[in-house]
């Protein structure tokens, strides 16, 4: 496998969950646990929106073809996905290219005219969705006129269960994107990655699954050693206080709070004010 811009991959490797196999499955039924206390009326997702989307984008990952005659292209946006797609597809010919540098803040990052090239030429787009990256979005709609765009996040949540918070309030109309800090729904991610992967590249089905189910097994552990230390802290004192506001579904599942972001809702550095009102509030 030939991959570029990849960031180490022990961490990412961790944020995954147990798995059931190595069977693709048509569906990964993902379950949001109610949001703890301290959620704003105002913020809680709609529970009776469509989940007509999350149909559609489930379909769209499962759209692709076997690629004969040369390796699989996939392009990927930010880094935890590049990196799940790295893994899974390890030990392959299937070249990855990450298009958002890491470090790279995906809200506001605008994707230069070369990357219109590497979606052009691309077999596979792995995205988030839910508003993540919606400059690359276009751009793929524009350019990966051949490809499988696959959202891997609107895939994998109803909006009924998406989860609106202070740096992404319902009002705004975009949800919290970040579901890959959650493992179940890192286990989505991983499951779609490889089916698409698979239908794409059939030849080393073995290979894809191997990796998954290693993966798997790694995260597993996490996800265990998560709930036990959770346990271990008592429910009105689990409280996160965060740089970024990427953990609202991590929260939700192991019911901490996010009581706050260091980063302010505009994604710029945080100033001395706005570190001082966390530290009173």
């Amino acid at each position: 496998m030939k991959i570029r811009r990849i960031a180490p991959v022990l961490v990412l490797a961790l944020l995954l969950p147990a798995c059931s196999g190595n069977e693709s499955s048509d569906r990964v039924v993902v379950t949001q646990p109610p949001a703890p206390d301290g959620i704003d009326e105002e913020n809680i997702a709609d529970p009776f929106a469509s989940d007509e989307g999350l149909q559609a984008a489930f379909a769209a990952c499962k759209g692709g073809t076997e690629v004969k005659g040369r390796a699989v292209r996939v392009a990927s946006t930010v880094a935890p996905i590049t990196n799940l797609v790295g893994i899974i597809a390890a030990g392959t010919d299937t070249k990855v290219t990450g298009i958002v540098p890491e470090g790279t803040n995906s809200h506001t990052f605008e994707p230069p005219p070369s990357a219109a090239q590497t979606l052009e030429t691309s077999d596979i787009v792995f995205m988030n969705g839910l508003s993540l990256e919606e400059p690359t979005r276009e751009m793929a709609d524009a350019n990966a006129k051949n490809a499988v765009l696959c959202e891997l996040g609107t895939a994998t949540l109803a909006p009924s269960l998406w989860l609106y918070d202070f740096s992404f309030p319902k009002a705004g109309g975009k949800p919290n994107p970040h579901l890959w800090t959650n493992p179940p729904m890192t286990m989505s991610y991983a499951t779609i990655i490889r089916d698409a992967l698979v239908n794409a590249d059939p030849s080393n089905v073995d290979i894809y699954d191997k990796n998954y189910v290693a993966l798997s097994s790694i995260g597993m552990q996490l996800d265990e050693a998560m709930s036990v230390a959770s346990a271990t802290v008592p429910a009105n004192q689990r409280k996160l206080l965060t740089y970024h506001d990427a953990y609202a579904y991590f929260a939700a599942n192991y019911q901490y709070s996010v009581i706050g972001a260091m980063q302010p809702q505009s994604f710029e550095e945080p100033t001395a004010k706005d570190v001082a009102t966390l530290i009173d509030q």
